[in-house]
């Protein structure tokens, strides 16, 4: 009887524990779903032909799919990635800079060492948030996926309006243009005008890429392919 108590248990303890995999693997696949980082099912993702679940980017950490010279994507859609990538790649160089530059004036005595932590923080969540932003952008274009360019629109209005209060403000781990004057060390000011001119350029950027998101630039391909396909279709009819 005993024996068979402790069969029936681990059965038990087996089920539930099937039931809770496959209800949080259930609940992750719908956030990821709802948030436009894939389907449902991540395995048969391969909405515009891309196959999204061939995960590669970043090098070696491989979290989402990014391949825009071997991906099926429009010459028109592959430029303005490129310009939506090396956006991504400037704002991730200045969390880092913002890092390297706090522990910088903290050493030279210009700042409390507490900076380095919020430092840390900031770039933290300020890479995640531009990571999505960015798979958004490429997802969306890539595929031409309105509800991927939807979010990716969003978070660029977003984004140019904190890369220019970036550049402005000067508090605490922020070193922006208001941190210049007679009271700011020489590592701050130096640091303080090489960010702020930063966070300005990924404003521009950022505006760039939206703007060209928002009035169609990467649709003109997509347009041009699917006219070519209907004068084949009729020239085919038509012999």
């Amino acid at each position: 009887v005993g024996f068979k108590l402790i069969l029936l248990s681990e059965t038990i303890a087996s089920m539930e524990s099937t039931i809770a995999k496959a209800a949080i693997g259930g609940a992750t696949s719908n956030v990821a779903s709802s948030l436009g980082l894939g389907s449902k099912e991540p395995e048969m993702d391969e909405a515009g032909g891309i196959k999204w679940y061939l995960y590669n980017y970043p090098p070696y950490i491989n979290v989402i799919h990014f391949d825009p010279e071997n991906d099926p994507i429009s010459p028109a859609a592959r430029i303005l990635i490129k310009w939506i990538h090396n956006t991504f790649r400037l704002v991730m160089a200045l969390f880092a800079l913002n890092v390297v530059s706090t522990i910088i004036i903290v050493a030279a005595g210009e700042e409390k060492a507490v900076h380095i932590f919020y430092a840390l923080l900031f770039g933290i969540i300020g890479s995640i948030s531009a990571a999505f932003i960015f798979y958004q952008g490429y997802r969306g274009v890539a595929a031409n996926l309105e509800k991927n360019l939807q979010y990716f629109k969003i978070g660029e209005a977003v984004g140019i309006l904190a890369a220019f209060l970036l550049a402005i403000i000067s508090s605490g781990n922020v070193h922006g243009l208001a941190g210049l004057g007679s009271s700011a060390g020489s590592t701050l000011t130096f640091f303080a005008v090489v960010e702020s001119l930063g966070w300005f350029g990924a404003s521009a950027l950022i505006g760039f890429s939206l703007w060209k998101v928002h009035t169609g630039g990467h649709t003109a391909a997509y347009v041009h392919t699917s006219q070519n396909s209907v004068d084949e279709r009729e020239l085919t009819l038509s012999v």
